[in-house]
């Protein structure tokens, strides 16, 4: 019997690199994902729906990635057209880069206030770390990945990135 490593789908078979999700759907008991490795060809791929719980982490940091770099990205523009999400995101290196079309209900769980607050305890996450609170610059979504996040929070616990 043949079993797949979906840890390891998210990245390149070739370089090891991660790669930017640019569709993610849902048909019936299957998610359908597309995805670019920044050195090498677009792939496309199946997940059981039962394994979304599992996976959920992995995706999240697929989807705000750059095309071309592969590095992390921040959110310029999001637009809601039934049944998709339509993200355009920001590289610091390569600018706006092309449209990613998530399924809009499986984007509402990946930004979900139960997801962030489950991630909390996965040991990969940096703690959160608390300041003083700026009443002229407080943050309600963390710049980079589009995340609601806590206002004196220094570090997203999504995409690592520090919050100024």
């Amino acid at each position: 019997m043949f079993y797949l490593d979906y840890n390891r789908i998210f990245k390149c078979q070739f370089c090891g690199k991660r790669g930017s999700i640019y569709v993610l759907k849902l048909a019936k008991n299957i998610m359908i994902v597309k995805q670019k490795c920044p050195n090498h060809k677009e792939s496309v791929f199946k997940i059981p729906l039962a394994k979304k719980d599992e996976l959920i982490y992995q995706i999240r940091d697929n989807v705000f990635r750059c095309f071309v770099c592969g590095e992390k990205t921040t959110i310029s523009s999001m637009e809601i057209k039934s049944p998709w999400v339509l993200i355009k995101c920001s590289c610091p290196t390569h600018g706006v880069t092309r449209v990613q079309k998530i399924w809009d209900t499986f984007y509402r769980e990946l930004t979900s206030k139960e997801v962030i607050e489950s991630e909390e305890t996965h040991s990969q996450i940096k703690p959160q770390i608390q300041r003083e609170p700026n009443p002229l610059k407080e943050m309600k979504f963390c710049p980079y990945c589009g995340i609601s996040i806590e206002p004196m929070v220094v570090y997203c616990n999504i995409c690592d990135s520090e919050i100024e």
